[in-house]
Parts: structure tokens; C-alpha cells; sequence
């Protein structure tokens, strides 16, 4: 609980060199976590409306969701927001650090990414 990543976290990333063909870098922002959901985690976040489009769930993600909806549990670690933006954002910078402080987060809005604070601390 001291706010730190993981020891080691950073060897899940994946390498690239100047010569690899190019890659959107929302499939890269996929790969990514692909790589480090294991080694950290605190990591939760999610999208709104377009989670297939944008790439941002994990293989193994659970939804943050009421277990009686058959879909996730409470201790999932992807939130699927809607068509709500606005309360994602506030949603991600409010609520997921005061009620899970420990967790690092990330969201994303439509295809654009609006924070990724999965790789920082938060100070409030």
C-alpha cells in the first residue's frame, strides 16, 4: 500500500525497435496492458461506448459489475461506462481514487485517450 508499482513490473513491457512496421497505437495501448494486468494488480479502468473499437479490455478482464447481472463481479477490475463521458471522467478521478486508492487507472473516451495514469501516482 505504499503507492509504488510492483518491483519488476516494467519487464512485462514489450520492446520495439525503429525498424518494426508500424502499429495504431491504440493496438500497441492493448498490448501494453496485455503485458502488465498481471504484474500490477491495482490497474483498473475501462471505456465508454466503444471497448471493442478502442481496445482498451484485457483478455481476462472482469467487468466491475453487480454479480447478480451474470457479467463481472465486484472485484473486476474493467469498468464499462456507456455513453457517459463526462461521468467517466469524473468517475475515474474522483471515485476510483478515493474509494480504491491503491489502484491505478486508465480510461478512454470514444477512441481517444483521455488519461492514462496507470504508469503514475496520483496526488490530490
Amino acid at each position: 500500500m505504499s503507492g509504488e508499482l510492483p518491483e519488476g513490473w516494467e519487464k512485462n513491457l514489450p520492446t520495439y525497435s525503429p525498424t518494426d512496421s508500424a502499429v495504431a497505437s491504440r493496438k500497441l495501448s492493448e498490448i501494453v496492458l496485455q503485458k502488465i494486468h498481471a504484474a500490477i494488480p491495482e490497474l483498473v479502468g475501462g471505456s465508454a461506448d466503444l471497448t471493442g473499437s478502442n481496445l482498451t479490455r484485457w483478455k481476462e478482464a472482469v467487468d466491475f459489475q453487480p454479480p447478480s447481472l451474470g457479467i463481472g463481479d465486484w472485484s473486476g477490475r474493467y469498468i464499462r461506462y456507456g455513453v457517459r463521458e463526462h461521468a467517466m471522467g469524473a468517475i475515474s478521478e474522483l471515485k476510483l481514487v478515493l474509494i480504491i486508492s491503491m489502484r491505478k487507472c486508465y480510461k478512454t473516451a470514444n477512441r481517444h485517450i483521455l488519461a492514462h495514469c496507470s504508469l503514475r501516482k496520483f496526488y490530490y
